[in-house]
């Protein structure tokens, strides 16, 4: 009677674990088929610019940084 519900158990544990990594998988592939629309992109640029911005400050600031030495 025990190994008949160990067995059980067993087969419950295995079943949740593959259902699981189907659901996964799943949902890994359909969220790669579909593109989000327009809003990252713009994000994306957005940090380009803001980045390109910090840069151009950071060399200005060096340059200032610099002459205050020499």
């Amino acid at each position: 009677m025990s190994s008949l519900i160990v067995a059980f158990g067993v087969i419950v544990f295995v079943g949740f674990f593959a259902i699981m990594s189907i659901l996964i998988y799943l949902i890994a592939t359909t969220s790669r088929i579909k593109p989000i629309k327009g809003q990252p992109k713009k994000k994306i640029e957005e940090l380009m610019d803001r980045a390109a911005k910090n840069t151009k400050l950071m060399e200005n600031y060096l340059q200032y940084k610099g002459r205050l030495w020499f």
